[in-house]
C-alpha cells in the first residue's frame, strides 16, 4: 500500500521523539511534555486542515509528521537549554 511507504519516512522521528520523551522523564521535567505535546497537537492540527484537503490521504501523513517533527525539535531544543550546552 502506498501510503506505508510514506509512513516509514516518518518512523525515525517517532523513535527520536520517544527517546527524548525519556530524556525528560528522567530529568523529572515532567510538565515540560505536556507543552511539547500541545505545540504538537496544533502543529499537526494545522498541516491537517492545509494539507487534507489538497493531497488527501497523505495530507495525513504531512500532518503526522509535521507534529513529530516539532516535537523532535522542542524536545531537542530543551534539552540543550537544560544542559546548557
Amino acid at each position: 500500500v502506498e501510503i506505508f511507504r510514506y509512513l516509514l519516512f516518518i518512523l525515525p522521528l517517532i523513535f527520536l521523539n520517544e527517546a527524548l520523551n525519556l530524556y525528560i522523564i528522567k530529568m523529572k521535567l515532567g510538565k515540560l511534555l505536556i507543552y511539547k505535546w500541545g505545540l504538537a497537537l496544533g502543529s499537526a492540527v494545522a498541516a491537517y486542515l492545509y494539507f487534507i484537503p489538497l493531497h488527501g490521504a497523505v495530507g495525513t501523513v504531512i500532518g503526522l509528521a509535521a507534529g513529530y517533527l516539532v516535537a523532535c525539535i522542542f524536545g531537542v531544543a530543551a534539552i540543550l537549554m537544560i544542559n546548557e550546552i
